[in-house]
């Protein structure tokens, strides 16, 4: 399974990407579910929610460096969620930022990549420019545009491909056509783009000064905090235990975090996807659930009704 991460600001449409990914559909309902713009503070995990187009990809959306609902009293359970899904690793990973000139607040996310996989992941990595008119515009002419400012060239030289798009919709009909085109060709490019990636081609955490890197991810997430120090002991404790296990090794595919247990969801412990591309363990699931007929996701509230069978299975041998 190709796991690929979109990180960057809130608003520029990671959610609406990774859906028309999974959907294969640029049509504006298309485009809606499974991922919604609140769904990484719907459950308990607090940075990542994963989605799975079964068999082939999973597709990892981030809350927003600086996001509200990313919340700096759980600096803890937000490290966690950063060093167990990067103890796993991406095969891709997609930096997504509003067509324009690069921020300061980029440099964060370049910052929080190097810091969990070293330097090199950048020659592997993509970024995505959502909201852009111009159609033709490619790598080089952007580097050309922006050739005074030095910070920008140097970021985009380190990044191994752009991909340039619009993914803007319109209540209007006839500019939702034109738009809709539009949204075809962006994820076309997409596609392609992924299609060009290796599957053997992963990014890990590394275990070399594992400590001091999950300090900085720290820094990086969230600033300056009062106290800060306290949380070192914790810190340093978690970092060695991923350091040590590192996860990847002992399955052959890793969901993530269950976000009613907060477990491990592994291929020994049956996972299970609903309808909305949302995977738990199968006996968290009946539990939460309970002897409830009208049932809900845990996460997104879609509601399932009284479907007999309403999940499928994840586990390798079915």
């Amino acid at each position: 399974m190709r796991r690929v991460l979109f990180i960057g600001p809130t608003g520029v449409g990671k959610s609406t990407l990774i859906n028309i990914l999974i959907n294969n559909d640029a049509t504006k309902d298309a485009m809606a579910s499974p991922a919604k713009a609140d769904d990484t503070a719907g459950g308990q995990t607090a940075f990542f929610t994963t989605y799975y187009d079964f068999p082939d990809n999973a597709y990892t959306d981030s809350i927003g460096l600086g996001d509200h609902r990313f919340e700096a009293k759980n600096v803890m359970k937000s490290l966690k969620s950063v060093l167990k899904n990067a103890s796993i690793g991406y095969n891709k990973i997609y930096i997504c930022l509003e067509y324009g000139r690069i921020s300061s607040d980029t440099r964060r996310y370049i910052d929080l990549i190097t810091t969990v996989f070293g330097n090199n992941v950048l020659q592997w990595s993509s970024i995505i420019f959502t909201r852009c008119n111009d159609q033709s515009m490619t790598k080089e002419k952007y580097l050309n545009k922006n050739s005074q400012d030095t910070d920008i060239v140097t970021i985009i030289k380190q990044i191994n491909t752009i991909v340039f798009g619009d993914n803007m919709t319109d209540e209007d009909p006839e500019m939702e056509r034109f738009l809709y085109k539009r949204r075809q060709d962006f994820l076309r490019r997409i596609r392609q783009d992924l299609d060009d990636t290796a599957k053997q081609e992963y990014f890990q955490l590394s275990k070399q000064n594992v400590i001091a890197r999950a300090e900085k991810m720290v820094k990086i997430m969230f600033g300056s905090i009062p106290k800060i120090t306290a949380l070192v002991s914790d810190i340093k404790t978690f970092a060695q235990a991923i350091a040590s296990s590192m996860q990847s090794s002992k399955y052959r595919n890793y969901f993530g975090e269950c976000s009613i247990c907060l477990g491990d969801i592994t291929d020994e412990n049956k996972p299970v996807m609903t309808q909305c591309s949302h995977v738990f363990h199968e006996t968290c699931l009946m539990k939460w659930f309970g002897k409830k007929v009208d049932r809900n996701c845990p996460i997104c509230r879609l509601n399932f009704g009284q479907q007999p069978k309403f999940y499928i299975s994840l586990t390798a041998d079915t």
